[in-house]
């Protein structure tokens, strides 16, 4: 999958130019896809308004939807630009090298899903979360312009020990 394509792909889409040519203050920031065998694999593609601080999203697969707008999911502040021309992690290259570092550094994890999200962070990241079926996260940020790890944290979303303990006192 090359990003760059789907990208062009939409930009040169009808639904979107006539949507650009209303929206003008609007810049790419997000390329999104989750990964699982049971769902089809769109990418969906984020541009955002700083003065509305909302953010239209286009879904991108056989064929383009263009998603109502929406408020943006962040702390503060505005939502940086995405500069494709700076990316020299392409998305191929960021699931190989998530996948060998799950295998070397948590290898008992069994993956059941893959998201990935191109964003800035005040950085270029391939922003991956990766799920398991024992209800369990595991967050890595992959700089998408050396392609090292810079950041990686597993979390349980769900403890059943927890959940049996306070349904057998009922």
């Amino acid at each position: 999958m090359v990003l760059g394509n789907i990208i062009g792909k939409l930009e040169s889409s009808k639904i979107f130019i006539e949507w650009h040519n209303q929206n003008t203050s609007y810049y790419l920031v997000h390329a999104f896809v989750m990964i699982d065998p049971k769902v089809k694999q769109d990418w969906q593609i984020g541009y955002y308004d700083k003065e509305k601080d909302n953010i239209v999203t286009f879904d991108v697969g056989k064929k383009i939807v263009q998603n109502p707008e929406s408020e943006v999911f962040k702390k503060s502040g505005i939502v940086n630009k995405l500069d494709l021309n700076k990316v020299k992690v392409d998305f191929n290259k960021a699931l190989k090298i998530s996948e060998n570092f799950v295998k070397k550094h948590y290898p008992a994890y069994a993956i059941s899903k893959k998201i990935f999200i191109l964003q800035n962070l005040e950085k270029l990241l391939w922003n991956i979360t990766f799920i398991s079926g024992s209800f369990e996260t595991l967050n890595i940020k992959i700089d998408a312009v050396e392609g090292k790890v810079v950041f990686h944290n597993l979390t349980k979303i769900f403890s059943f020990e927890t959940s049996l303990k306070s349904n057998s006192n009922s």
